[in-house]
């Protein structure tokens, strides 16, 4: 995979070129004069073998915003991790907010139960136990 172009699909343009892999990233370089090395996910591309192409879904804004990869520290797995909402720590900050949202003990934001009649649109109160000729007369 060296050598090749890596494409945004978001953006339909080249944003450099593979420069290696490294375990679950791609390494490339992107930049005329000053040459800067950036990480993407393996999990966001998809190899093109016949036209030597990486093709991420990944917009260049986002990669070019992502923590530079310094050949010889190598690569910052946290801190990619945390830029591409793939870290361990992403994972648990989802599972907390999707437990808030959906409450301790199932119920839904703002304590109203599944099962309420409120959320298929039926709205019952005291006042509705009295019969309609009642409401009527």
């Amino acid at each position: 995979m060296e050598g090749y172009d890596v494409i945004s699909v978001a953006d339909d343009k080249k944003i450099g070129t593979v420069v290696r892999e490294e375990g679950d990233y791609v390494v490339f370089e992107h930049g005329t004069l000053r040459k800067q090395h950036h990480a993407i996910p393996s999990t966001t591309i998809e190899v093109n073998e016949s036209d030597q192409e990486v093709r991420t879904t990944l917009s260049k804004d986002l990669i070019e915003s992502s923590p530079k990869i310094d050949d010889d520290a190598g690569i910052d797995r946290e801190a990619l991790g945390r830029h591409y909402g793939t870290a361990d720590t992403a994972d648990a900050a989802v599972a907390d907010r999707l437990e808030t949202r959906e409450g301790r003990a199932g119920e839904r934001a703002g304590g109203i139960p599944p099962e309420s009649p409120a959320m298929l649109g039926e709205r019952y109160s005291s006042a509705d136990d009295t019969s309609e000729e009642e409401r009527l007369s």
